[in-house]
């Protein structure tokens, strides 16, 4: 079954939903898996997964989640990305200290500083999009406890 997390397709026209529900996602017996929805103006936010399960317990619900950011093709592009600048490094190197050319070297700073910017920002981006699904999560679920908790009658 696929799911409406993993088609860009369906998922593409989700900017323009009028309702208010802040995440979308499945339910199955086994879980669920949700993410946050796009909105207008923010390219970020929808990248990360929560991945969760809900048990009951002695105690209670017990909603156990689990936030993935590097996903998919995330974690393979940037596996890619590390293999090119370790190369360009490595060739940028070996150029520079064996044929003795000051050219190879200078290129070595800027390898070093592009790589830093190219790798480094997905890596953040990314992490940034694991901090907001963790927040908006967990204001959402202390939400549900308060609503819950003030329509509870007293004993």
């Amino acid at each position: 079954m696929k799911s409406e997390l993993e088609s860009p397709l369906l998922s593409g026209f989700e900017i323009f939903s009028g309702d208010n529900i802040p995440f979308v996602g499945d339910i199955t017996e086994d879980g669920f898996t949700l993410r946050s929805k796009r909105v207008a103006g923010t390219n970020v936010r929808h990248i990360a997964v929560a991945k969760g399960i809900i048990e009951e317990n002695e105690k209670g619900l017990s909603i156990l989640i689990e936030i993935i950011a590097f996903r998919g093709i995330y974690s393979f592009m940037l596996l890619i990305a590390v293999l090119l600048y370790v190369c360009l490094f490595l060739g940028s190197l070996y150029i520079g200290v064996v044929r003795l050319e000051v050219e190879a070297l200078l290129s070595l700073v800027f390898i070093v500083f592009h790589g830093a910017f190219m790798i480094g920002g997905p890596i953040f981006l990314l992490s940034k999009a694991a901090r907001i699904l963790d927040q908006n999560l967990e204001h959402m679920i202390k939400e549900i406890e308060n609503n819950h908790s003030s329509k509870q009658p007293a004993h």
